[in-house]
């Protein structure tokens, strides 16, 4: 995947995101919007009301459509922002720390111009209301969110999925060697490996196996899908991870138009140097 065609595949993406959003939203999840606009309308009716009690309503209205406007953006850039910290912790990694505070620094200058705002505001209305009116806009953010529910069918996916990611992870070897484990060949490897990719367990998936790829490695073992030498080199752990942030940094950069940042970075790549994948690639 090249840069090149980050139209296509941007579009593709898109698409794709629309399609199982548009077949799977009523089957498995429900965003219970109609719920929601009834409290944002009392909310706008609250908002309002305290702008026509103000002194100058005018100057109150314009400040109130500001603040409005700004803390969207706010609330979208610090969204951005924890989930850079998120995919840092998960995958401390150079890049990755560096987009996460990269794009808390960016952050914090709007978060600042936002109490700047509301203490403005404070001054057309009065204090207690811009705090009572905080909390409404707050619980609004809250449950935009908290609406959201899975359908029956949706949960027992979920608890299926959470199931089988316990399954990929190592925490669950004891329990399944006392039961009736499948039997660890680097076939049973190859063939969960994308689904505890997808689960973000391939560390954990490959530690499992590591003794077993080892074995199998010494013995000329090479999966069909990797290109390269130094497949048995030991630390597939290691492997596993470089083979998700290079796939990960490849789609994320593949999208994005030249010359312009992701919020993944650069670096990494499948069969890296991070792990036992050293000087090879897929």
């Amino acid at each position: 995947m090249e840069q090149e065609n980050h139209a296509s595949i941007a579009k593709a993406r898109k698409g794709l995101e629309r399609a199982l959003r548009s077949s799977q939203a009523g089957s498995y999840f429900r965003v219970n919007r109609s719920f929601y606009v009834v409290g944002a309308a009392l909310s706008l009716l609250a908002f309002g009301l305290t702008a026509l009690r103000a002194d100058d309503p005018a100057m109150a209205g314009i400040f109130f459509s500001w603040i409005g406007i700004w803390t969207f953006a706010v609330a979208a850039l610090s969204l951005r922002a924890l989930q850079a910290l998120r995919r840092a912790r998960a995958r401390p990694r150079f890049m990755t720390i560096l987009a996460a505070i990269f794009t808390c620094l960016m952050a914090v200058p709007f978060v600042l111009g936002e109490v700047a705002g509301l203490a403005f505001l404070s001054v057309a209305v009065s204090l207690p209301a811009v705090g009572c009116l905080t909390i409404i806009a707050v619980l609004n953010a809250l449950f935009w969110h908290l609406l959201k529910a899975p359908t029956p069918e949706g949960r027992r996916v979920m608890d299926a999925l959470e199931g089988f990611r316990l399954y990929l992870s190592v925490g669950e070897r004891e329990r399944l060697e006392m039961l009736h484990p499948p039997e660890r060949t680097p076939e049973l490897f190859e063939r969960y490996l994308p689904y505890a990719l997808a689960l973000d367990v391939e560390n954990a998936w490959a530690a499992l196996f590591a003794d077993v790829l080892n074995r199998a490695a010494a013995e000329g073992y090479s999966p069909s899908w990797y290109v390269g030498h130094g497949f048995g080199t030991g630390d597939f752990s290691g492997f596993a991870d470089s083979l998700g942030t290079g796939f990960s940094t490849a789609i994320s950069s593949s999208a994005t138009a030249p010359g312009s940042t992701s919020g993944s970075g650069g670096g990494g790549g499948s069969g890296g140097g991070g792990g036992g994948g050293g000087g090879g690639g897929w």
